[in-house]
């Protein structure tokens, strides 16, 4: 029997397990576990009864009983990193951030302090720190001049939900110096966030809910037809700001979770500035182009925002969580220290004083530590740049299958499309003109199919789109609706794909095409058959 516990006597039995291990995560990587599908697909009751059982009181199993259980976790996840997975771009499959997230565990450093906790692995987190500082164009020291940690200006987070948390209460307590003694509560106006409605990540609501300024002070401003913030609105909303109302932070979107589209930076820092309010460039998605020559300048003036939360585990290669908030001012977190003479010593580099919410954490920032060590800068960027050609690639392959109507042009990595068959338009638009079918109905159709289609690709398991809601802001279907759309999005994560690889995900979504073309005919000729008793509720972090 395999022994429980590691110590300096590593046996013969316990390294062997701990290479079958490995050997199980390459195989989910090869796909022969899933069966070489991205998700070998099971509905929520079947997963729950493969999993549930009474709490284990009495003695448990051994590992090498165990193992099947872990081999059954393995063929029932969805892997990110196959190339058919065009949800999200989260691939995780960097040789470089794999092994760092096996060599982390083994090293168990904890970065809350340097001293009996993460001595060397401290070290790691500031550079890199430092790196991201001077890509973002901001003010940085080289290590051995980072003199103490008011010189650090940042910090790792799980994800870019809490770095736009960590901005947001930033922003506040330096925009509102008094309310770190007398609270929020003493301030005579209501501080409100401003930020453009459909296209904002869902962390501003939610960071505007956990931090007591309420809902009914996000003052929301509304969205350009290429899906990103209007501008002219912004100001003219502002302009009119309800007299109980103090503004004090703008969101600036560098890449939306829907359309990827990126807002034009250097506007609104004019804005932010005009009406003096903190500048938040959220590049959780956008970040990953300041590694490319070429794309650089989509985000130019980034330099000039207050704070930047960037995502690395969203573009860059990396497994979960690599997350990074920045602060122009170096000094921005030091507000939240215990200590804060001790932010300002030249011997105490303990990160623990100057990352709010988190004590304890992980040695995440190895991953990209190694990352950029091993390709450089420039490497990423080329990868980045082939990626996007991909994504541009695919989306003319998808244009081509006459299946959709796509709403946004394809930024670098996302587009948003409906299932909507060419063929069936001129049908679709006779009936809504002759009034035989309404747009309200017409809409829920379209919503139907497009769910119905993404859903059984994905339950397929060979393709995995996307689904969540969008508005039309472009009209591109011409029918002046204003509500929102069931949509489908493509986000490919990988920067190279086989040409097998692309005509089997072709192929894939022309076979499911067809088989819902038929169905979307038929009930588009035969009106009194629609029903909406198959909707689902939006299901995807991009809705939220």
């Amino acid at each position: 029997m395999i022994k429980n516990f590691l110590s300096s006597n590593i046996d013969d039995a316990q390294r062997k397990f701990i290479q079958d291990i490995v050997d199980l995560g390459l195989s989910f990587y090869k796909g022969d576990i899933r069966e070489n599908l991205v998700i070998k697909y099971k509905d929520n009751d079947n997963l729950i009864a493969l999993i549930e059982e009474d709490l284990p009181y009495k003695e448990g199993k051994s590992l090498e009983n165990l193992f099947k259980d872990l081999e059954q976790i393995c063929k029932y996840s969805i892997s990110q990193s196959d190339p058919r997975y065009m949800a999200f771009p989260d691939t995780g499959n960097s040789l470089a951030g794999i092994i760092s997230d096996i060599l982390k565990v083994f090293l168990n450093q904890n970065l809350i302090a340097v001293d009996r906790s993460a001595p060397i692995a401290t070290f790691v987190e500031i550079q890199v720190l430092l790196w991201l500082r001077q890509l973002i164009g901001y003010s940085f020291n080289s290590l051995t001049k980072t003199n103490s940690l008011s010189d650090i200006g940042g910090m790792w987070t799980s994800g870019g939900n809490m770095s736009n948390h960590i901005a947001m209460m930033v922003a506040l307590n330096y925009m509102f110096p008094s309310i770190k003694e007398k609270g929020i509560f003493s301030l005579e106006k209501k501080p409100s966030i401003v930020l453009a409605k459909d296209i904002a990540h869902f962390s501003f609501k939610s960071a505007a809910l956990a931090l007591g300024l309420g809902e009914k002070n996000i003052i929301w401003t509304s969205t350009t037809e290429n899906y990103t913030s209007n501008i002219d609105n912004i100001r003219k909303t502002l302009l009119n700001t309800p007299k109980d109302k103090s503004p004090f932070m703008l969101i600036c979107v560098a890449g939306n979770c829907r359309t990827t589209s990126i807002d034009n930076i250097i506007q609104m820092r004019r804005i932010a500035d005009d009406f003096g309010l903190w500048l938040h460039v959220d590049a959780c998605h956008g970040g990953n182009l300041l590694f490319s020559k070429t794309k650089k300048q989509m985000l130019k003036g980034i330099e000039l925002a207050d704070s930047v939360s960037l995502d690395p585990h969203k573009g860059l290669f990396l497994t979960y969580p690599s997350s990074y908030i920045f602060f122009k001012d170096p000094k921005a977190l030091t507000i939240f220290s215990r200590y804060p003479s001790k932010t300002l010593s030249g011997d105490v580099y303990d990160l623990g004083l100057i990352t709010p919410f988190y004590g304890s954490k992980g040695f995440e920032s190895l991953k990209l530590w190694l990352l950029i060590k091993n390709l450089g800068v420039d490497g990423i960027g080329k990868l980045i740049d082939q990626r996007n050609a991909l994504n541009a690639e695919m989306t003319h392959l998808l244009r081509n299958t006459s299946l959709f109507t796509f709403l946004n042009t394809n930024t670098f990595y996302r587009v948003a499309f409906i299932f909507f068959p060419d063929y069936l338009r001129n049908s679709f638009y006779q009936k809504i003109t002759q009034k035989v079918l309404s747009i309200e109905k017409g809409i829920s159709l379209i919503n139907k199919y497009t769910e119905l289609f993404c859903e059984a690709l994905y339950k397929n398991g060979k393709v995995v789109f996307d689904r969540f809601s969008l508005p039309d802001f472009n009209n591109n279907l011409g029918l002046n609706y204003n509500g929102k759309l069931t949509v489908m999005g493509m986000a490919i994560g990988q920067h190279d794909l086989t040409n097998k690889i692309k005509e089997d995900i072709i192929n894939e979504v022309k076979k499911i095409g067809s088989q819902y073309s038929i169905q979307f005919e038929k009930e588009l000729n035969f009106l009194h058959t629609y029903s909406e008793e198959n909707s689902r509720n939006d299901i995807s972090p991009a809705s939220w």
